[in-house]
């Protein structure tokens, strides 16, 4: 009995010794193609940024809806970049004043998160606008916005798209589904997202504006047009339609507001003025009978 002991002794050494190997194999090798790897592939790294960082930043050709990255990794250090681009919010609220005064210089936009953002993709964004900087890759071409004033018929054709009149050609969700406009009817328009009633004014013009509907890179927006995305005419009218409705301010939109709330108050009133008395004729056509019935019993204590 003590010999078979022994021999099962030695065989789960001998196991666990295989498998020891075999685990030490695999680390090794897991090890070696890591290190033999770059840690992000290049062509993913341009990807990235033309998909979630050329809606509101250039390299060389000016700022849109954020700074121009030409020669950021200059104005500021990279650990500080990476933090940023990682938690643009908790960098903010730290009270950094760099990112302050980057706050105060978009029309207080701030960056949003941007899904699958890594630390290690951070540093190769850092990277891949160092390049660019130096005019070795070409940026990404948004929509060109038009020099002319826009026409009546693109501000028309604009609002036919804004308001799901007419069919966006990749067959993409209206904007009425989810943002609103002044003009809309009083309870019209969805309420998921911002009101863009003054959002040619927020973005700072037609330049920042075609950019951000060509390439939205926000996650909702990512989602809904990112195989879905506007045509170049399409993004022309609804931004000739944004930049129509700019001029005529919030105060308008504060005085149809009140407005629409004068006329529910007042509607509001007649309803109840009409159930009142349609209750009191009511309220009497069984209290009188009640009256003259016992008005032989004390009924006037009735009245």
């Amino acid at each position: 009995m003590e010999y078979v002991s022994e021999r099962a002794i030695e065989r789960l050494r001998a196991a666990v010794a295989r498998y020891r190997r075999r685990a030490l194999c695999t680390a090794a090798a897991a090890f070696l193609a890591l290190a033999l790897s770059p840690p992000v592939r290049a062509q993913n790294v341009e990807g990235f940024f033309d998909q979630y960082c050329a809606a509101c930043h250039t390299v060389g050709s000016g700022p849109l809806i954020g700074p121009d990255l030409k020669g950021v990794t200059a104005r500021q250090e990279r650990g500080w970049l990476v933090r940023f681009i990682l938690d643009p919010d908790d960098v903010i609220a730290s009270g950094d004043p760099y990112a302050s005064r980057l706050v105060e210089e978009s029309g207080g936009i701030v960056m949003p998160h941007v899904p699958g953002l890594t630390p290690q993709l951070a540093e190769a964004l850092l990277d891949l606008v160092e390049a660019r900087s130096g005019g070795s890759t070409p940026p990404a071409v948004a929509v060109q916005p038009s020099e002319e004033p826009p026409s009546p018929e693109e501000i028309e054709h604009g609002r036919s798209l804004f308001f799901g009149e007419a069919t966006l050609s990749a067959r993409g969700t209206a904007c009425f589904s989810c943002h609103t406009l002044q003009e809309a009817t009083a309870l019209g328009g969805g309420r998921l997202a911002p009101d863009l009633s003054q959002v040619y004014v927020r973005l700072k013009g037609r330049k920042a504006l075609s950019s951000w509907l060509s390439m939205p890179p926000t996650p909702t927006m990512q989602a809904v047009y990112a195989q879905r995305a506007l045509m170049p005419d399409e993004v022309r009218a609804l931004v000739a339609l944004f930049e129509s409705q700019a001029p005529q301010g919030v105060a308008e939109r504060w005085e149809k507001a009140a407005q629409f709330l004068l006329v529910s108050a007042s509607g509001t009133a007649l309803v109840l003025v009409a159930i009142g008395g349609v209750w009191r004729r009511r309220f009497r056509a069984v209290r009188r009978p009640l009256v003259h019935e016992g008005g032989h019993t004390g009924g006037a204590r009735w009245r």
